[in-house]
């Protein structure tokens, strides 16, 4: 697979085909703004890929020949100042599938880890800008679905920014609380929300998340405080810097939260 940094690319629901669907795992910038079709991270932060495939025939295929993500192929390009540059990268699958059947219309999804060729002794990313292409190996499908109507090539487009005003280091913390979330480390998401509201207490994302992480441990009691005080921020000044206000309808989302949260405090 071939995977480009970036956009998630939506799969094609193509009758008949075999469709290569791949994201960057990354939250979405709040308070700066990154380029359209390209995903944010910030030095030092991971680089993990969601990678799904699609099978819309009528064959079930079946991947052997090495633990998955074996067939792929992964071709990382960067921008870094003036220089263009291809950095070797390893797949490092989260949870390896081994060989695996993707039964006739239905998917797999998988998350991949890449390991970046630690040239600069850091194993990470520099600041720049990156194309991530990924290509699922044709020669693995069953020969009967191997025709053009595939898509199995997809690239994603990427940003490494340095930290360089408040908005970035807000957006920093937030996507270290996303990766902990992800990693069900719900102690440290709170750890880094609460960094967040040390240098800008009107964030209502880091209150949300605090709110969550409880939620996510079966103890919303315990996250109610944030949560009221988001829906506080939400019906007085707001998050002033935030790129795209809220919509008016989230307030409800949170009030009605707040009730079910209450409803299940009680019943205990």
């Amino acid at each position: 697979m071939c995977v480009s940094i970036g956009n998630a690319q939506q799969s094609s629901n193509r009758e008949n085909s075999v469709n290569l669907t791949a994201y960057i795992a990354a939250r979405s910038p709040l308070y700066t703004r990154v380029a359209a079709e390209k995903s944010l991270l910030f030095e030092g932060d991971p680089l993990i890929v969601e990678v799904m495939v699609t099978n819309n025939t009528s064959t079930v295929l079946r991947f052997e020949g090495g633990a998955w993500p074996a067939q792929l192929a992964l071709l990382l390009q960067a921008r870094l100042g003036d220089v263009n540059q291809s950095v070797t990268v390893r797949a490092r699958p989260i949870a390896p599938l081994g060989q695996f059947d993707i039964a006739a219309r239905s998917h797999t999804a998988t998350s991949i880890a890449l390991d970046v060729d630690p040239t600069t002794g850091t194993n990470a990313l520099l600041a720049g800008t990156y194309r991530l292409s990924i290509r699922l190996d044709a020669e693995s499908l069953p020969t009967s679905v191997r025709n053009v109507r595939n898509i199995l090539n997809r690239d994603l487009d990427l940003e490494v920014r340095t930290v360089g005003s408040q908005g970035d280091e807000l957006d920093r913390l937030l996507g270290q609380a996303y990766f902990a979330s992800r990693a069900r480390r719900y102690s440290e998401v709170r750890d880094f929300a609460n960094r967040v509201l040390a240098a800008y207490p009107n964030s209502i994302p880091a209150l949300v998340d605090i709110a969550q992480s409880w939620r996510s441990q079966n103890r919303c009691r315990e996250g109610a405080p944030a949560l009221r005080q988001a829906i506080d921020l939400l019906a007085g000044t707001g998050d002033p810097l935030l790129v795209q206000p809220f919509p008016e309808s989230y307030r409800s989302t949170l009030e009605a939260w707040m009730a079910r949260c209450e409803r299940e405090s009680a019943g205990r």
